[in-house]
């Protein structure tokens, strides 16, 4: 399963080389970001079967053209790439924005600071 941030030291981690370390008949789990895979070695890795299933929340390019094999190949489970988005969501980012507001007047540190330099 991966679940890391897209930078340069992740872009491209699941490459060809990376798919022959797993076990055969793996399942590849992605719930981050799509540069973390190299598709075309994916699309190799599944038709041999070296990777038995991969369950795919995010895809690139995105959205993916209407005949992208990703959508016909029957190995591929594809999902929606919602998973921030539940019962209150919104409720609870505008209680952080609102949190972050009264920080940000008061002089305080914000909470949450994406960190330009690494990505995340």
């Amino acid at each position: 399963m991966l679940a890391l941030p897209s930078t340069a030291e992740t872009v491209g981690l699941m490459n060809a080389e990376r798919f022959s370390r797993l076990k055969p008949g793996s399942h590849l789990i992605n719930i981050s970001r799509a540069a973390l895979i190299d598709h075309d070695a994916l699309k190799e890795q599944l038709d041999s079967g070296q990777i038995a299933r991969a369950s795919l929340d995010v895809v690139s390019p995105e959205p993916l053209p209407d005949e992208h094999w990703l959508y016909q190949h029957p190995s591929v489970q594809l999902s929606p790439h919602i998973a921030w988005n539940g019962p209150r969501s919104h409720e609870r980012m505008s209680q952080a924005f609102l949190d972050n507001l009264r920080r940000w007047c008061a002089g305080g540190s914000l909470q949450g600071v994406i960190d330009t330099c690494v990505g995340y």
